[in-house]
C-alpha cells in the first residue's frame, strides 16, 4: 500500500472501524530510506507519523532499509514518528546475489527493444507431447543391450528426423520386435500427454510467465511506461501466449492515483 492510499479520506474510514483495528498486527515500512528521499515530491511520505494517529498504540512498527547512513535515520525516525530511542538492528547489507549489469543499448532507446531480454525466460517453448513420445520410444529401445550397433544407428535417424531410414531399421525382425514389444506402453504414454483441454494449455502459459524474472522497471514518464508495456507484451503474445495471461505478466504500476483507484484498493481491506 502506498503512503498515498495510506492517508487518503476512504482509508480512514477503515481505520474507523474497530473490528479492522483489531485485526491489525503490525505496519511494516519497507524501503524506510525512501520517505526521506521521496518525500520532497511525493507529501504523503513525509507525513507518515500522521498515520499512527488513526492506529491503536498497541500496535507495532516496523521498517526495514539497506542504505540508511545515520544523518538519514534520523530524519527518517522524525517523519515517521519513531522514537529517539527505538531499538535499530544493523545487520550486514552484503547480497552476493545482486550486481550491477551494463547493457550497451543495441537499438534506437525510444524502441525500447533493448528491454526485450527482460520477458526471454519464456520464449523458451515447452516439450511437445510428439517430443516427448520420441524420446520415450528412443530411451526404451537404447536401454536394450542387444544389437548395440543397429540400436545406436536407429538412435542417430530417430534423432536426426530421417523418418524412412528409421521405418527401414525397424524391419530387422530383432529390432523391429523390440519396438513392437514396448508399443503399449508408448500408447499409453500418448494418450496421457495428447490428451489436454483448453485449462491445461492456459496452465502452460502461466508456467512460461513464471520463468520471467520478477524485474522493476522504472520511467520517467507516464507515456514511455505504457509504451513498454504494450512492447513486452507483444512480445509475448507473438509466441503465442495469449493476452489475458500476459496482462498478468507485465503490469503497470503509477504513483499517483485516481480517488476510484484509492477506494477500490481501500474497500479491499473491508473483506
Amino acid at each position: 500500500m502506498s503512503p498515498e492510499i495510506a492517508l487518503s479520506d476512504p482509508f480512514h474510514e477503515i481505520l474507523r472501524d474497530q473490528h479492522f483495528q483489531k485485526k491489525l498486527v503490525l505496519v511494516a515500512v519497507d524501503e524506510l530510506h525512501i520517505v526521506d528521499q521521496w518525500g520532497t515530491f511525493r507529501k504523503p511520505y513525509s507525513q507518515l507519523a500522521v498515520l499512527r494517529d488513526h492506529i491503536d498504540r498497541r500496535v507495532p512498527w516496523f521498517g526495514a532499509s539497506a542504505t540508511l547512513d545515520p544523518a538519514m535515520l534520523k530524519r527518517v525516525k522524525e517523519l515517521v514518528g519513531f522514537a529517539p530511542d527505538v531499538n535499530v538492528i544493523q545487520t550486514s547489507v552484503d547480497r552476493p546475489d545482486i550486481k550491477f549489469i551494463l547493457r550497451p543499448l543495441q537499438h534506437a532507446w525510444t524502441s525500447f527493444k533493448d528491454l526485450e531480454f527482460l520477458v526471454e525466460g519464456a520464449k523458451k517453448q515447452p516439450i511437445r507431447a510428439a517430443d516427448i513420445l520420441k524420446d520415450e520410444l528412443h530411451d526404451t529401445i537404447a536401454d536394450d543391450p542387444v544389437n548395440k550397433d543397429k540400436v545406436a544407428e536407429w538412435s542417430q535417424a530417430i534423432r536426426q528426423g530421417k523418418q524412412d531410414e528409421v521405418r527401414l531399421l525397424l524391419q530387422d525382425q530383432e529390432l523391429g520386435n523390440l519396438a513392437k514389444a514396448r508399443v503399449t506402453e508408448f500408447r499409453r504414454l500418448q494418450e496421457r500427454i495428447v490428451q489436454s483441454s483448453a485449462t491445461d494449455i492456459e496452465a502452460v502459459n502461466k508456467q512460461r510467465c513464471q520463468r520471467i524474472r520478477k524485474t522493476m522497471v522504472y520511467m520517467e514518464h507516464i507515456a514511455d511506461l505504457e509504451i513498454v508495456e504494450q512492447f513486452l507484451v507483444s512480445q509475448l503474445v507473438a509466441i503465442g501466449i495469449p493476452v489475458v495471461v500476459t496482462s498478468k505478466a507485465v503490469t503497470c504500476y503509477y504513483f499517483e492515483l485516481t480517488e476510484d483507484d484509492k477506494c477500490a484498493i481501500s474497500n479491499e481491506f473491508k473483506k
